[in-house]
């Protein structure tokens, strides 16, 4: 026995020895919700169509391990919706690796960060973590990064050429600066061929916040000539707990009426959309890829007291080229509610409920009743214990 509680003090000291040289954390995240849809993403509510009714979970524990020459982490999830697995499964395929990288430390300023990694710059409006889904996205690739004078993050990646693959080769460069209150990003992407260049402004003054995106696409082979733009400014004023927001953004688009001897509909590849162009996600959520663009006028105001958190946004929505010749371009208007409430450190409630009114333009595109409910509600839990 009493060598027994030698070992185990030795075992202790070692670890105590071991984390001083290293820094070791591992945390959690549960993150069950429950939705109501009636109309949402891909198609149009019908008067008779019942409702969809759902609760999904992402379960994700995460290992971060860091050292004066590397940092890594592994991140691994479980994503299911509530009762797809029988009581008694005992087979389970919806686990999987969300991240797994390490990070090392070259030379002064300068890492290599290789594996599977969330990728996110800016406002996630061409890479982003995509975190509202439950399965998030992660890519698998390198990137060397520099960050001294300004930030640089040169990354590549090819896949197999053979099977069902998302893209095979990508490769891009993102450079960012910031002085004061200004920060000013540039990004060239090459996916497949399909060349995207752009930039992100931010800018503060006083209680004002100013953000610009502005973005090209090319592509000219043999098979594809792609043509396409995106624009979109965000305006921001905060008044003690009130912030009020006024922003527009266009995405170009293929006419309806006339042959396009180009695809000039532009595609926002890796970005997180469901944060933007409304939350009922009608564009660009694995959907209205190819057609007529949008224009997208919002207005939003949200207020904060104590540990409460209320928002909502106004949408005015329009395609960017003609659909028919009888139809006119405004597609619809979408209020999203939301209200957050910090339960605690580690705990968050957050419920929310959308609302859709559409025209005929949209249900030429999307199919449905003009006259029937659009609704979306939604309740989420988020919990994040930190275990070490």
């Amino acid at each position: 026995m009493r060598a027994m509680k030698k070992l185990f003090l030795i075992v202790l000291s070692t670890m105590g020895i071991g984390m001083v040289q290293a820094q070791f954390s591992m945390d959690a995240e549960i993150r069950p919700r429950s939705e109501y849809r009636l109309g949402t993403k891909n198609s149009l509510s019908i008067t008779e169509t019942e409702a969809t009714k759902l609760t999904s979970q992402r379960t994700k524990l995460n290992l971060n391990y860091k050292t004066e020459k590397y940092t890594a982490k592994v991140s691994v999830q479980d994503v299911r919706n509530w009762g797809s697995g029988k009581t008694l499964n005992s087979i389970d395929s919806t686990f999987n690796v969300h991240e797994a990288w390490a990070n090392i430390e070259l030379i002064k300023d300068v890492s290599f960060k290789i594996g599977r990694q969330e990728v996110i710059y800016d406002d996630h409006r061409i890479f982003g973590s995509v975190g509202w889904a439950q399965q998030a996205r992660s890519h698998d690739l390198g990137i060397l990064k520099y960050k001294g004078y300004l930030e640089a993050d040169l990354g590549l990646t090819f896949h197999n050429n053979k099977g069902n693959v998302e893209y095979q080769d990508m490769k891009y460069l993102w450079l960012r600066k910031s002085i004061k209150d200004i920060s000013i990003s540039g990004l060239i992407l090459d996916k497949d061929g399909l060349i995207t260049a752009g930039t992100h402004l931010k800018a503060k003054y006083s209680n004002f916040n100013a953000a610009l995106n502005y973005y090209l696409q090319k592509q000219d082979d043999e098979v594809t000539n792609v043509d396409a733009s995106l624009v979109g400014l965000d305006l921001k004023y905060n008044l003690k707990d009130f912030t009020f927001g006024l922003g527009y953004e266009q995405q170009s688009g293929n006419s309806a009426v006339e042959d396009n001897a180009e695809n000039n509909a532009f595609t926002p590849l890796f970005g997180t959309n469901h944060k933007f162009n409304g939350h009922m996600d009608y564009f660009y959520v694995g959907n209205h890829l190819g057609s007529v663009g949008l224009k997208d006028l919002y207005a939003s105001t949200a207020y904060k007291y104590k540990a409460f958190k209320l928002n909502a946004t106004y949408h005015m929505f329009s395609a960017a080229e003609d659909i028919t010749s009888e139809l006119d371009s405004k597609l619809g208007d979408e209020l999203d509610l939301s209200l957050a409430y910090n339960h605690s450190t580690d705990v968050t409630i957050k419920l929310g409920h959308s609302f859709m009114s559409p025209t005929e333009s949209l249900v030429h595109l999307k199919g449905g009743d003009v006259n029937s409910s659009n609704h979306w509600s939604w309740l989420m839990f988020i919990i994040k214990p930190k275990f070490l």
